[in-house]
């Protein structure tokens, strides 16, 4: 849109000199103003050159790795709406919801089968860029994190341990003193809570096989189980919030790097650490939080067609009514640009050997 204002507004200022220059000829050579009055006018009629005509009228797709209705859906929907008015064209985003082996599914669609013209993005859980430094269940990972491009995170999330009012757990302590039964819908959820258990010492019973994380939180409210880690307070906000009201769940730890100022009385879980190894892996362990909801096109994608979506994304960022309808429906905002998203992984990729393989040996099954 600002492009186009400015191309009319030096189009503009063309005319004027072609003008002036017609009624003052007589005030300069014949070849100078024969020349300048043909350059003005072979400008006003080439074509617009930000235009990229791939994206003309196209219909895009944007793949979500997580199941219909839940945080990471409500994000793609919103940005999806927003986005398309700045990618030269007027193309539209037809939403496509992927869920599956613990978002990994999604994630090995858009590395290996989704073409790679820049048609096609995905938005992808906050633990798959760091799956294929930590995690040792390769079988499900067909993906290099650091080749996907990275157009932005729209969100820094924090991470909660919930339990049920019912729960004796009533601070985090207990849960190193008693066992505590939480419900998983995620390998890459299940990382903190193995590491707790590991170098920490504490007792977390992990039951699987739930798809969704507002299916975890419904099973605490049926008694199946006694809490949930999440790794989003965004996407359990929904249906915790009132619960909250209502005194019926409790917040034992913040899973995040920095002090949440929604729970500024909830601890940190690096606060708990026994030590400055555990810290150290505590962070790493947590670094996905600061890209929430992260947004990548394919490995391979022309570079010109990802500077136009990093753009595109970096624009909407600051929209007014993407801003706006955000907080209606209750997202925060937090960007991280995917040039800086790309950095940060690169630097967690290049930590240390040991400590790397002592954090990924604290979160084996």
């Amino acid at each position: 849109m600002t492009k186009r204002f400015h191309s009319i507004a030096l189009t503009q200022h063309l005319r004027g000199i072609a003008s002036f220059l017609e009624r003052h000829k007589r005030c300069f050579s014949l070849p100078y103003t024969v020349m300048t009055v043909s350059c003005a006018l072979a400008y006003l009629s080439a074509p617009a050159a930000a235009s990229d005509p791939f994206y003309q009228n196209r219909q895009l797709s944007l793949i979500v790795g997580n199941a219909a209705g839940g945080g990471y859906d409500v994000y793609a929907r919103h940005v999806a709406r927003h986005i398309v008015r700045y990618i030269p064209g007027d193309p539209t985003f037809a939403v496509q919801n992927m869920p599956g082996a613990g978002g990994f599914q999604a994630t090995n669609h858009l590395y290996n089968v989704s073409p790679k013209d820049g048609s096609v993005v995905g938005l992808l859980q906050r633990g798959v860029p760091l799956a294929p430094l930590l995690e040792t269940r390769s079988v499900n990972m067909k993906f290099d994190a650091r080749k996907f491009n990275w157009i932005g995170s729209v969100n820094a999330d924090t991470g909660l341990v919930i339990v049920w009012h019912t729960s004796q757990h009533k601070t985090m302590e207990d849960v190193f003193n008693h066992e505590l039964v939480i419900g998983s819908s995620s390998p890459t959820i299940e990382l903190i809570p193995l590491f707790l258990n590991r170098l920490m010492g504490a007792k977390l019973r992990i039951v699987q096989g739930y798809k969704s994380g507002n299916e975890v939180l419904h099973a605490m409210e049926r008694g199946e189980v006694e809490g949930r880690i999440t790794g989003g307070w965004t996407g359990a906000r929904m249906i915790v919030d009132r619960w909250r009201a209502e005194n019926k769940v409790r917040f034992l730890a913040v899973l995040s790097t920095k002090t949440s100022p929604e729970f500024p009385d909830t601890p940190l879980l690096s606060s708990f650490a026994k030590n400055e190894t555990q810290r150290q892996i505590i962070d790493l362990l947590l670094a996905g939080q600061l890209w929430g909801r992260p947004f990548a096109l394919p490995p391979e994608t022309p570079p010109e067609r990802v500077r136009i979506m990093r753009e595109a994304f970096d624009k909407m960022s600051s929209d007014a009514g993407f801003l706006k309808e955000a907080a209606t429906l209750g997202l925060d905002i937090d960007i991280l640009p995917g040039l800086e998203m790309q950095s940060m992984l690169e630097k967690l990729y290049g930590l240390p050997p040991d400590l790397v393989e002592l954090a990924r040996q604290s979160i084996t099954p």
